[in-house]
């Protein structure tokens, strides 16, 4: 199993053991997300962290660059990320290197990760936006094989289904679909939260009703 260090430059850091196994301890880290390392592996990750033009992610992206948000609360609204890594060593002031096995690394957070790197290389991070980095050391020292699973599967499970992916299901919108099944556009309306259509079922209702005299 490969094994690669990653650098991470804090604002601040803070660190405990765990009252229920000795040898883990979870380490916080604030840091500018300009900063934040890229290609970390995302082999603990029970989601694929693949695709960010659902709408949820393209509000994490402009947050991010502060578009639809106050400048420097990214951090605040988001999540963060959380890390299964090796060690953690001390190498500077501001700065710590992160052991992580390629098949650990990243187990929740990995959209926001990529979404960052995304913005991180066209620039347009605004630079008081931070994020909150979870990071979690020795876990295989804890004799519990399956801990590793159990955070994955944990760590994946709170993310609630919004009300317009219940009403899809539902048959709500069957009349809207009649309604514009005629048009060019038909296909991009997203009806629930996972389709890739450009145009939100939200939207177009909230234009209807604009519209409707």
């Amino acid at each position: 199993m490969a094994k690669q260090p990653y650098e991470f430059r804090v604002r601040e850091a803070r660190s405990y053991k765990h009252p229920a196994f000795p040898t883990v301890t979870k380490h916080t880290f604030l840091v500018s997300a300009s900063d934040l390392p890229k290609g970390m592996p995302r082999g603990a990750n029970a989601r694929e962290s693949t695709g960010t033009n659902r709408r949820v992610y393209k509000e994490v992206r402009e947050s991010l660059r502060a578009r639809e948000a106050t400048p420097g609360s990214f951090d605040l609204m988001n999540l963060g990320i959380t890390i299964i890594a090796d060690e953690i060593q001390k190498i500077g002031t501001d700065r710590y290197e992160v052991l992580i096995d390629e098949e650990d690394g990243i187990v929740n957070g990995g959209h926001t990760a990529l979404i960052i790197e995304e913005c991180q290389n066209d620039e347009t991070i605004h630079p008081d936006q931070h994020v909150e980095v979870r990071i979690v050391t020795g876990l295989s020292q804890t004799g519990h094989s399956d801990l590793k699973r159990d955070i994955a599967k944990g760590q994946n499970t709170g993310i609630a289904v919004k009300d317009q992916s219940i009403f899809e299901i539902s048959g709500v919108f069957d009349s809207i679909k009649a309604i514009v099944a005629d048009k060019p556009w038909a296909a991009d309306v997203a009806y629930r939260e996972s389709d890739k259509g450009d145009i939100d079922v939200r939207d177009l209702i909230a234009l209807m009703e604009a519209l409707n005299v």
